[in-house]
């Protein structure tokens, strides 16, 4: 298990891209790519074992005159995960569970990834 506490919160998915109306392409949008430094920089090389599923728990504490959907965070979280070297995979994280709290002093996510076996236990019926 590894658990994350990054200081900020998360650009929303509606900010995550950008369009260069020139060239037409799309590009990662500045504040997404500190976010993802700034959780490369926390994690600090630690990986999770490796495995065919992940469960990743996330609870943003928004700054005051912040909004956010917590379905919105979601993406770039598990891309920062994934480019910072957590798991190989952002496609491994099968359960993602993300909350949405205020707190004006101190905005931050923390971040909980942890092995998840998605069978059902054969005794619990």
């Amino acid at each position: 298990m590894i658990r994350l506490t990054v200081r900020g919160i998360p650009p929303s998915v509606n900010h995550y891209r950008g369009l260069n109306r020139r060239t037409g392409r799309f590009y990662v949008r500045p504040a997404a790519i500190g976010f993802k430094a700034d959780v490369a920089h926390v994690l600090a090389g630690r990986q999770m074992p490796k495995a065919k599923a992940y469960l990743v728990e996330s609870v943003i504490y928004l700054p005051k005159g912040k909004r956010g959907d917590a379905d919105n965070f979601n993406k770039v979280i598990l891309d920062a995960l994934q480019t910072a070297g957590a798991f190989t995979n952002d496609s491994r994280a099968k359960r993602v569970e993300t909350e949405v709290r205020r707190d004006w002093l101190n905005p931050r996510t923390e971040i909980t990834i942890s092995v998840f076996d998605p069978t059902p236990n054969p005794k619990s019926r």
